[in-house]
């Protein structure tokens, strides 16, 4: 340990009003000249470092004696204790021994919660407030264990703005009446009418407001009935519930996303119309949906319809068959950051598909599967993997059958960004059938079986693959010329 080591832990050994103090000053070189100590800076790093015995100093109820000064220390460095801080181990062999624990066991709050501490910093305040138990929390704060409002609405004030409490207070509403209006039929209408008569609306700060186990009013299955409704309601007074929003967590109560997960209503938070314009952030919230979660209605390919739906809604009007002059039109992109989006790869342009084929016919420069092998989106998938999870198998087919170039093996077990395969996806979709139907397979039966050897168990009941086989060989030995025939599918 060096010298500074040392006496930036006898420092911090005081501060705390440790009981071992003595033996960190004896640990410390020149313990008599204490105008040493006031060079020295005291940083959070300092605090959750372990002395030469693996021990943390702060690790002591009287960290929470001088729990201010120790504050004011930090701030010389323009740093303050953080919920993440309050719920770091102090213990290597007890992730749960943290200063919450410790203040709890203790019954040490202090001034953990002074006002003047949480200036700008409500949210993270709220949060941290909830990890401490109930019992604790309404002994030391009232309120039925949620945060005291005084507190709440000087912290407000701070900022020059009025606590949602206060709001709600000149609608004659209060938190519970949010919390509870779902609960039974007609509630939810009441409290929106009586917010609109007061020259109000149901604002997003209403709706993230938590009872006193850190929950919002999302944890009732009946509130996801009326997402759809919320959702347009906020859009008309420019609010929008965000990745941030979703994801919040106050104590240890689920965030909304999980709320989501654990009433099956995913679908209701990744409508694409919810989405436009946002595609980075909705591919952020997906990422935090556990697997466990991915389940009907909301699939890893369900998400991917909805967000190419949301793609669609995003480069609105990209898509004219009447415009097109060349294929360079449907492969120009149409965003500048990469991965491009290209028009090829929107869902309206399958959904025109014929319209654009026949126009890129008549121009001498039909479509084929290589212009499809082309990757396009934010999720950098090939243009041909979108369009079956689009439902587009049989314009690829159509595609395959007009240019004389089947879908290879590789093509099938090309993967999207989830890992997924095109096979597979195929499979999800119960198209299976498609893909195996005997005329596609004429003189290929090895590269059919080796697909074939793919497919997953579970899926393998879509088709009978003896009479498959036995199909495949007799098409092959009619085949009127030698060598690969022509599609016939």
């Amino acid at each position: 340990m060096t010298d500074q080591r040392a006496i930036k832990n006898l420092m911090i050994a005081i501060l705390c009003e440790h009981p071992d103090v003595e033996q960190y000053r004896n640990k410390a070189p020149s313990v008599d000249r204490l105008d040493l100590l006031q060079d020295l800076r005291i940083t959070k790093q300092d605090l959750f470092t372990p002395d030469d015995q693996g021990r943390m100093v702060i690790d002591t109820p009287g960290f929470f004696k001088n729990y201010r000064q120790i504050c004011a220390l930090l701030a010389q460095n323009g740093e303050k204790l953080t919920l993440d801080d309050f719920m770091r181990p102090l213990r290597t062999n007890d992730r749960n021994h943290h200063l919450v624990f410790l203040a709890t066991q203790n019954k040490a709050v202090g001034d953990i919660f002074a006002v003047d501490l949480w200036y700008g910093r409500f949210e993270e305040m709220q949060a941290l407030w909830h990890k401490f138990p109930l019992p604790h929390r309404r002994e030391i704060g009232g309120n039925d264990g949620m945060v005291n409002l005084e507190v709440k609405r000087q912290l407000y004030a701070r900022e020059q703005k009025m606590s949602p409490e206060e709001r709600l207070k000149a609608a004659g509403l209060t938190t519970r009446d949010i919390l509870t209006m779902f609960d039974q039929k007609g509630l939810y209408e009441t409290v929106v009418a009586r917010l609109t008569q007061s020259g109000d609306y149901l604002r997003k700060e209403y709706l993230l407001l938590v009872d006193n186990q850190g929950n919002t009013v999302f944890q009732r299955a009946s509130a996801w009935e009326k997402y759809a409704d919320i959702v347009a309601h906020l859009a008309q007074h420019g609010e929008r519930l965000d990745y941030a929003d979703l994801t919040r967590q106050v104590g240890y109560g689920n965030t909304i996303l999980g709320r989501a997960a654990e009433n099956r209503a995913l679908h209701h938070i990744f409508a694409p119309a919810q989405w436009e314009g946002k595609l980075p952030e909705m591919l952020q919230l997906w990422g935090g949906v556990l697997e466990g979660w991915k389940m009907p209605p909301m699939t890893t390919v369900a998400f991917d319809v909805a967000f190419a739906k949301a793609q669609d809604l995003t480069y609105a009007g990209a898509i004219d068959p009447m415009r097109i002059q060349s294929k360079k039109d449907i492969f120009t992109p149409l965003s500048n950051d990469p991965p491009p989006v290209l028009p090829v790869g929107l869902t309206a342009f399958w959904e025109c598909f014929p319209a654009v084929q026949q126009k890129l016919k008549n121009l001498g420069q039909p479509l084929t599967l290589h212009d499809l092998r082309v990757q396009s989106g934010l999720q950098n998938e090939t243009v041909m993997l979108t369009a079956v999870k689009l439902g587009h198998f049989s314009e690829l087919l159509s595609i395959a059958k007009q240019s004389n170039q089947p879908l290879t093996v590789d093509d099938y077990m090309t993967k999207d960004c989830h890992g997924q395969t095109m096979i597979n996806v195929l499979a999800e979709r119960q198209e299976l059938a498609k893909v195996f139907h005997p005329d596609l397979w004429v003189g290929q039966l090895s590269e059919m079986k080796r697909l074939w050897s793919y497919v997953r168990i579970a899926d393998r009941d879509q088709v009978s693959i003896k009479q498959l086989e036995i199909a495949v060989k007799q098409a092959t030995l009619n085949c009127p010329k030698p060598g690969r025939p022509k599609l016939g599918f």
